[in-house]
């Protein structure tokens, strides 16, 4: 990972998941007890609204609905507030502000699809750096309003666990799935469950982190 660069790794592929119209498709095979979901500030979690779907359901030959998916990797916008060279910032103010030039040249592609995920690799909060992380060679955080990179990329979930997530500590998680609550975007987590619907189809994820050692006690 370059330091402050935006990384945006795209891995474009499709998936179709065929359902009769009284079905639900799962991306996962859930287990016979699934953890209760947990929302912001540990209390239960809501069901997601997802966004309406902008196009008419695809039928498959036996009546199925098809359901197209855009799998991203990592976004990573914003910079390290300990530092005085922001390269992201500098960019956006050459795009005049825009947080759409993001996403700009595969937008089209994004919202052709039912549903878009992302790993999101990166905080929005104003929370400081923990001293447990000041010695990071890297952290990340953005405004809050930055959201508007994932709504107007058409880009609808993300994954939420990953090494980033706490650089700016539990105020920096909690200020980030309040950003996703408040926008409309699924989010998932080792313990929160995203749940998407789109042409009466949910989708269930969840994410792991696995540094750290985390991998065995995952297994």
């Amino acid at each position: 990972m370059k330091k402050g660069l935006l990384l945006l790794f795209c891995l474009l592929f499709m998936i179709s998941l065929a359902s009769f119209a009284d079905e639900e498709v799962s991306l996962f095979s859930m287990p016979a007890q699934t953890p209760a979901p947990v929302g912001v500030e540990g209390q239960p979690a809501s069901p997601e609204a997802s966004p309406e779907p902008t196009q008419v359901p695809m039928l498959a030959a036996d009546g199925g609905t098809i359901i197209t998916i855009s799998a991203l990797g990592d976004l990573t916008f914003g910079g390290d507030v300990r530092k005085s060279v922001n390269i992201f910032e500098r960019e956006l103010k050459k795009q005049n502000g825009d947080l759409g030039f993001v996403t700009r040249n595969i937008r089209d592609l994004l919202s052709a699809d039912d549903m878009t995920i992302v790993n999101f690799e990166t905080t929005l909060t104003n929370a400081p750096v923990p001293k447990n992380k000041q010695g990071n060679e890297f952290v990340f955080s953005a405004p809050a309003e930055y959201i508007d990179i994932l709504t107007k990329g058409s880009i609808e979930a993300v994954t939420f666990e990953n090494n980033h997530a706490l650089d700016h500590g539990e105020k920096g998680v909690q200020d980030t799935l309040a950003a996703f609550e408040q926008a409309g975007i699924v989010w998932s987590r080792e313990d929160h469950l995203g749940i998407f619907e789109v042409h009466g189809v949910k989708i269930g994820m969840l994410a792991y982190q696995t540094f750290n050692g985390q991998y065995p006690r995952l297994m």
